[in-house]
């Protein structure tokens, strides 16, 4: 019972963060209303919502398309910080040989995406493929004169007057926000887990990529810290009977297993620390849980 619930709980966990990343400032980045209603589409011959084949969910959009030239969907006037940094990123089906897909950001002086705009950024292009594929801009700062921005999903002609079909899925615009770094102050207890979840894959911006693990045991201790999964098995020895002669301290944790050179995957772990008070001769233990994230696909 006790691992089932263990279970349960990562996956709720996992969830949220991918939830969290995907709403962002787009409305219905998904498709999952089933309509078209938040999108405004230019220059294509025909785009629908369908439901299949769909990235996640249970909608996606179709693009048709047809010539040399270029249509769209989008989102405009979404409302935006001068300054800031943000990210956009789509999912596209793309088995036409005939077109190409990016995603675009379009920034405007005005507050609703209207006017001539005063820069753009875009992902690479997509390839032809016959699974979905993710596109991203990466991190990209609105110009310090924005206050808006039209989001478009952008398909490209390249063959010689022919038609083409793109499927969209699970468009993205979020703003990277930056942890704060304050200073950070010793721990009261004997061991202390900070920065958990944290997400070694570097799939996701603006978030920790390292566990970091406080004590704070009698002076001159001999001291072992461990990581151990949940069932028990050792995975990494972070501290190997190291004297601290002031008995505060902290260490980090990259992901990585003894090897140094696998990430152990996503999951609940266990710290455990072991100090030996060489004066008295008495053990403290201790145990906390760290956790190791990465962004649902």
């Amino acid at each position: 019972m006790r691992k089932l619930i263990i279970l349960k709980s990562i996956g709720i966990l996992f969830l949220s963060i991918g939830l969290a990343w995907a709403d962002g400032l787009i409305i219905d980045g998904g498709l999952e209303s089933g309509t078209t209603t938040h999108w405004n589409e230019w220059g294509l011959k025909e785009w629908s919502v369908v439901d299949s084949p769909v990235r996640s969910g249970s909608f996606a959009a179709k693009l048709f398309d047809a010539g040399t030239g270029y249509g769209y969907i989008q989102q405009k006037g979404v409302t935006i910080s001068p300054g800031k940094t943000y990210s956009a990123s789509l999912w596209v089906y793309d088995n036409d040989p005939d077109g190409e897909v990016t995603i675009r950001i379009y920034w405007y002086t005005s507050y609703d995406g209207s006017g001539s705009y005063v820069e753009k950024a875009q992902s690479p292009a997509s390839l032809n493929s016959s699974s979905y594929q993710e596109l991203t801009t990466g991190e990209i700062i609105a110009p310090v004169d924005a206050n808006s921005a039209n989001v478009r999903a952008w398909v490209s002609g390249t063959g010689a007057c022919g038609e083409r079909t793109f499927y969209v899925d699970d468009v993205c615009f979020v703003r990277i926000v930056a942890r704060p770094d304050y200073e950070e102050k010793p721990t009261t207890e004997t061991i202390e887990v900070t920065n958990s979840p944290f997400f070694p894959y570097d799939d996701i911006s603006g978030r920790p990529a390292a566990g970091k693990i406080k004590y704070n045991v009698p002076d001159g201790s001999r001291i072992t810290l461990r990581i151990f999964d949940v069932r028990g098995k050792l995975v990494r020895v972070l501290i190997d009977q190291q004297v601290d002669s002031d008995g505060e301290g902290s260490v980090t944790w990259d992901g990585r297993d003894d090897s140094g050179d696998t990430i152990v995957p996503i999951g609940i772990y266990i710290c455990h620390i072991e100090a030996l008070n060489e004066n008295t001769g008495k053990v403290t233990k201790k145990t906390d849980t760290i956790v190791v994230g990465r962004k649902l696909r």
